[in-house]
């Protein structure tokens, strides 16, 4: 299968998954390698609870969004920026229907939090690269077109679809994306998840969830529920496509999975 091109945008003139970022902190002094382009599944962000989040703001579709664009080391330690310009809604006006498309904030009504949050921590660590907030989040929003909704159709021509039932291996996902692509991505998972959150958008958490059966009071109906928790790192949350430093070319992607060997992924 011949991959995607990706379109290319013309240059013009807060905090979804926090855990997962920090996974990637270092300095902004280090030299970066490559770039990562990660995409988050709209039903696990939304029916993971991450504290101290418990639902999502905006309707959940199937489909692939940005989570980010996260320039990176092969020592295992993503640039994370502390310095540079901070973020200005302006520069984005041009394009903010776009963004609003590939890169929602489910967690809050305002996108911009999560804009702000992702160039503050990651965009400005590219000033050789993309020159300014305009260029970064162009560039996002041509691998958006190009990327997002042709992961989820390749996973369909490989006969894998969204199921709350029905588990995937997890090297069957990677290996459909690789075959297709001619190199490695990196699939993120997370969990626990509970599997009637969507009935009851109003179920409360414990402060630490595990596997097994355990007791949930409803905030709607205020009666005790027992539910079954899967175990962690079960449901497929992120896949990550890697670029060269300047964001032109494929490459395989050094990192490891954190996924168990069967996985979900939500419908």
């Amino acid at each position: 299968m011949e991959s995607p091109k990706v379109l290319n945008q013309p240059a013009t003139p807060i905090l979804i998954f926090f855990l997962t970022s920090l996974m990637f902190s270092a300095t902004d002094s280090k030299p970066y390698d490559y770039l990562q382009y990660v995409v988050q599944w709209q039903p696990a962000v939304c029916r993971i609870p991450y504290w101290p989040y418990t639902r999502c703001n905006k309707p959940i579709k199937q489909v692939f969004t940005i989570h980010g664009l996260w320039p990176s080391n092969f020592s295992g330690a993503d640039v994370n920026c502390r310095n540079g310009t901070g973020y200005d809604r302006n520069e984005v006006i041009s394009i903010e229907q776009k963004l609003k498309k590939c890169w929602p904030d489910m967690l809050h009504d305002d996108d911009h939090i999560f804009w702000s949050h992702e160039w503050k921590s990651h965009g400005r660590c590219f000033p050789n690269v993309f020159r300014g907030q305009s260029q970064y989040f162009n560039k996002a929003v041509g691998l958006c077109y190009g990327y997002n909704t042709w992961i989820k159709s390749t996973l369909a021509d490989y006969g894998i679809y969204p199921s709350n039932s029905r588990p995937v291996s997890r090297d069957r996902i990677a290996a459909s994306i690789h075959g297709a692509i001619g190199k490695r991505p990196v699939l993120r998972c997370a969990g626990p998840y509970f599997p009637d959150f969507k009935s009851d958008p109003g179920l409360g958490y414990p402060p630490s969830p595990s596997s097994g059966y355990q007791t949930y009071v409803s905030r709607k109906s205020h009666q005790k529920r027992k539910l079954e928790v899967t175990f962690e790192n079960r449901i497929l949350l992120e896949v990550i496509l890697c670029f060269d430093v300047k964001g032109g070319d494929l490459i395989d992607c050094p990192r490891q999975t954190n996924c168990r060997s069967e996985i979900y992924f939500l419908a």
